[in-house]
């Protein structure tokens, strides 16, 4: 089941999290629905080799729906092979109806295939970017960006952000 609640770290971090092949789609959530995410950090790593199976990874979560994220820094160092389609993103490997305000994205991302600062894939809905930085280097085979990897004709507001990573 999705978490659906309010996670407020009141500015607190979470450090030395490690994630490694054992998980399918990981991240600190597996899947978020409906929920706010605000004034946290997390630090860490995620190393992972991947099956046939399409895979979705993300520092805070491997799917969002329908969530806001406001003044989070994700600095989960992602290194990803994989043997099939993925989708990872330094914070959210895949979305739809999702809005970040005011986060930074601090970690590098190494992956063989779909790959951004912020988001892996963005499926469907209205999504947006306020005052969003990524500062990670993001790199991999097809369809790498700074903010996000593989885009489906998704709508998208983004006002303020800037993409320092290479």
């Amino acid at each position: 089941n999705p978490y659906s609640g309010t996670l407020d770290g009141s500015g607190f971090c979470i450090l030395e999290m490690k994630i490694t092949n054992e998980l399918v789609n990981p991240g600190f959530f597996s899947f978020l629905n409906g929920s706010e995410i605000k004034n946290i950090c997390i630090q860490g790593e995620i190393n992972f080799i991947g099956t046939q199976v399409a895979s979705y990874i993300g520092g805070f979560a491997s799917k969002s729906y329908n969530t806001i994220f406001s003044n989070c820094i994700n600095n989960i160092e992602v290194n990803y092979t994989n043997y099939g389609y993925s989708y990872i993103g330094g914070f959210v490997g895949i979305i739809e109806n999702t809005n970040f305000v005011a986060c930074i994205n601090m970690a590098n991302i190494t992956a063989s295939e779909i790959c951004g600062g912020f988001i892996g894939k963005a499926e469907t809905g209205e999504n947006s970017f306020l005052q969003c930085i990524n500062i990670g280097n993001i790199n991999g085979n097809n369809h790498v960006a700074g903010f996000v990897g593989y885009n489906t004709d998704v709508i998208f507001n983004v006002k303020n952000c800037i993409n320092l990573g290479e």
